[in-house]
């Protein structure tokens, strides 16, 4: 049972490698943290542009300011998580083999999470099967 276990997360493992980097954009991080910069600047020069009109649109500034407060927190992490997601949904094929080797939601959470970076804890292990240490790790 231990081995199964064991390949089961190298399985999960492999799935994390093909998917971890697709929220890249070209020139890897030089490319992601440009860009992340050049769009925080140019929604907060929107802001400062509606913020000085007579007649300021609310909607149009919180629209800015959300997308400021997204760009942010960002990494290329929750592109490639958004791009899983969306590749599951809309790739019957994937989605099947995904359903074939019963990996649910649970799995595609814990994958997810690696890809993020965050630690598995006992209880997200304890129920999908996959081995975690004793701090989580």
């Amino acid at each position: 049972m231990q081995r199964d276990r064991k390949f089961y997360f190298l399985f999960l493992l492999s799935i994390v490698y093909y998917f971890q980097d697709l929220g890249h954009g070209p020139f890897s991080h030089v490319f992601d943290r440009t860009m992340k910069k050049k769009l925080i600047e140019y929604h907060e020069s929107e802001i400062e542009k509606l913020s000085n009109q007579a007649s300021t649109n609310e909607e149009k500034c919180q629209y800015h300011k959300l997308r400021v407060e997204k760009l942010k927190v960002w990494e290329h992490e929750d592109a490639s998580c958004d791009m899983f997601d969306y590749m599951i949904k809309k790739t019957p094929g994937l989605k099947n083999a995904f359903e074939k080797r019963n990996l649910g939601e649970k799995e595609r959470d814990l994958i997810k999470n690696i890809i993020k970076g965050k630690k598995p804890d006992n209880t997200g292990g304890a129920a999908t099967g996959v081995p975690v240490t004793n701090d989580g790790k």
